[in-house]
């Protein structure tokens, strides 16, 4: 039960107990019913009663988090001479998100380079950049949950030199 919720019966207006509950007596007719609690969805319907009746509305928590982003590998200032990358991350939140991942090289502007609708919250999550070139890259990863809400992490560099490449 929560306690303190302001329930709206037409022009009616309640507030919960500790048990979680209000009561009204109306007469059969559809009537506007409004749920809301600070920190909470407000709830919001036409309600039609047509005779005695319990009415139960579930409320749920709002979302004002942002995902958190936490950079894996490669590490931040890594060298590589491999002109295909691994880049891992993961993104921590209450719900699915969609990451995007941003790349600049040699401090050019910032491109949107992919996109990941369906990031699990707490697995680790990767982006595959190829065809590089011998340049130093900076990438970050911006996620945004379902409910709206957006995070960018930090920015990490890797350099690729492929004259470290050993001659065969």
């Amino acid at each position: 039960p929560i306690e303190n919720v302001d329930v709206e019966f037409d022009d009616a207006l309640k507030t919960t107990g500790s048990d979680g509950l209000v009561t009204y007596i109306k007469n059969a007719k559809k009537y506007s019913l409004l749920v809301k609690k600070s920190g909470y969805i407000t709830f919001s319907n036409k309600t039609e009663v047509t005779g005695n009746g319990i009415f139960e509305v579930m409320l749920i928590r709002q979302d004002n988090q942002s995902p958190i982003i936490q950079l894996i590998s490669p590490e931040d200032k890594a060298v590589t001479s491999n002109t295909s990358i691994i880049l891992k991350y993961k993104a921590i939140d209450k719900s699915a998100m969609t990451c995007k991942l941003y790349v600049r090289a040699n401090s050019s502007a910032w491109k949107l380079e992919n996109l990941d609708n369906n990031v699990i919250s707490d697995a680790e999550s990767v982006f595959v950049l190829t065809n590089l070139q011998n340049y130093t890259y900076e990438w970050q990863i911006e996620c945004t949950d379902k409910n709206g809400n957006l995070n960018l992490s930090e920015a990490y560099t890797f350099t690729v030199d492929t004259s470290l490449m050993e001659n065969v």
